[in-house]
């Protein structure tokens, strides 16, 4: 396409693969909206900028900006005109297989789009490192592993390359790996939520509570500007670990500003709790608002015992995920 940009070294960010969600704020989001919308004025045909729109909406829906029900639709329309401009570039196929992964809950479609991406680019890190994730939903653990280790060795000083490889780590149980990986992460990007968040799972699951309840008070506080650190350590310290993590999942479920308050986030949180009906009850909701979360739930992240309740059982199903043997019962 002869179409320029308004702002080439943007738009040279999203060709690289460095244009992400996690990498970007929500105005970051919208001023990158601007360019690729700018683009097609110039341009209607101009594949790449209908796949920008469609993983800016997606990027959108995954931080919580707004609700699955507003994004999905505006994500599968410029998805769908990308594919329709030209399907043989490796980022339209990249995209697609976000889309189609996080959006629609299509594994086999995601999976289709990250293969062809990788044969178009080899080289491509981003799309091998969320390829490990999707194999992780499925419980392919040796193909989710070798993808997320030639993802870091193709670019391993990436954040998000590092993070997703963290996810993985911690799905094969290799905790100390993790946090290792985490750490790495977060000494290049301290303010990513996804490393911070991963390293927050892992020293929970490794006993390692106060630790993570610091890393669980600083995500909040991050994100909300309310500091709950302290208050968090004293309940530990005077109550215990599950009524420290109630008061995480609480204060999360408290906040209003976003269309869906991270409904998966929450059931974790109170799954930390040992509180079941709860977890599951946000769980169901995560499921009816189409949390692109949701598909961690075979991730490693939830407790054996909820893993063996049977409403979780047949969420897996409901998904089209497999039931792992030992949540099986």
């Amino acid at each position: 396409s002869s179409a320029e940009p308004l702002n080439p070294a943007a738009y040279d960010d999203y060709l690289n693969g460095r244009f992400h969600w996690n990498r970007i704020s929500q105005a970051g989001m919208e001023t990158a909206l601007g360019y690729f919308q700018q683009a097609l004025e110039k341009e209607p045909n101009f594949a790449q900028a209908h796949a920008g729109v469609a993983q800016v909406w997606a990027g959108r829906q995954q931080m919580g900006y707004v609700s699955p029900a507003e994004a999905g639709p505006q994500a599968r329309e410029a998805l769908a005109l990308a594919l329709a401009a030209d399907s043989t570039l490796f980022e339209v196929q990249y995209v697609a297989a976000l889309v189609r992964t996080w959006v629609n809950w299509d594994w086999e479609g995601g999976e289709e789009s990250f293969r062809k991406t990788i044969a178009l680019n080899p080289e491509f890190a981003d799309a091998r490192a969320y390829y490990s994730n999707l194999l992780m939903f499925l419980d392919r653990g040796e193909e989710c592993e070798r993808q997320a280790d030639q993802a870091m060795e193709l670019d391993p000083l990436k954040p998000l390359v590092q993070a997703l490889q963290g996810h993985v780590l911690m799905f094969r149980n290799r905790l100390d790996e993790a946090v290792s990986i985490y750490l790495d992460a977060l000494r290049t990007a301290p303010e990513n939520p996804v490393p911070g968040t991963g390293l927050q799972r892992a020293y929970f699951k490794q006993g390692m509570h106060r630790e993570a309840l610091q890393q669980a008070g600083l995500y909040f506080t991050t994100l909300t500007g309310q500091e709950i650190t302290e208050t968090l350590l004293r309940t530990f310290a005077e109550g215990g670990s599950e009524e420290a993590w109630r008061l995480v999942a609480e204060a999360w479920a408290a906040r209003t500003e976003r269309p869906t308050p991270n409904p998966t986030i929450i059931a974790e949180l109170f799954d930390r709790a040992g509180d079941r009906d709860q977890a599951m009850w946000w769980l169901e909701r995560g499921y009816e608002v189409r949390d692109p979360s949701l598909p961690y739930v075979n991730a490693n992240r939830f407790s054996d015992s909820l893993g063996s309740d049977p409403r979780f059982q047949g969420l897996q199903r409901r998904l089209n995920l497999p039931v792992s043997q030992e949540t099986a019962g």
